[in-house]
């Protein structure tokens, strides 16, 4: 009997696990899809002699960390950072932000990111595996949050992995000890 149930929940957890891999690797092509059709609307320029990019002291392709000469040719961002063209549309398709200032290419040129696939996605597919994926070895989640969906709460301070909240009572209970 124990092999049996044992036998279900492999069976259902890889039922489960393919499911979602599946439904990610879907949400990936369409990110990809709108990537594209974010780069085709970049700006695209080639430099000439005397431009501004061609001296000294103008910044690097921070992609390819190489200068800017003439006749090569340029993409520039919404953010106003320019790169070489053959350097930063790589960088686009697989990572969708400005490589120096991380801003979403998508998002600034208004393009949805076609998430209808997010839907497919099994709601109860972390519940069901006992949550988050997590790693092997360092035990730490997968899951990440980036700056927009943050909301700091200006009372509660976060230093390192430890929340400091300011006490409103400033005389110490006892066993503890006030900094």
């Amino acid at each position: 009997v124990l092999m049996i149930i044992s036998l279900a929940w492999l069976v259902f957890y890889y039922i489960q696990r393919f499911r979602y891999a599946n439904a990610r690797d879907r949400n990936q092509r369409r990110l990809g899809d709108a990537a594209k059709k974010a780069i085709s609307k970049l700006q695209v320029r080639t430099i000439k002699k005397g431009d501004k990019e061609t001296e000294p002291d103008f910044d690097n392709c921070a992609v390819c960390i190489e200068g800017y000469k003439p006749n090569d040719i340029v993409r520039i961002l919404p953010c106003r950072h320019l790169f070489h063209k053959s350097c930063v549309d790589p960088w686009l398709l697989d990572h969708r932000t400005c490589p120096m200032c991380k801003m979403n290419i998508l998002k600034a040129l208004g393009i949805p990111p076609n998430a209808d696939c997010i839907d497919d996605l099994p709601t109860d597919f972390e519940g069901s595996l006992g949550g988050p994926p997590t790693n092997q070895i360092t035990g730490a989640s997968d899951t990440t949050v980036n700056e927009s969906s943050v909301t700091l709460d200006p009372a509660v301070r976060t230093v390192g992995a430890l929340q400091v909240v300011p006490d409103t009572d400033p005389t110490p209970q006892e066993g503890e000890v006030i900094f």
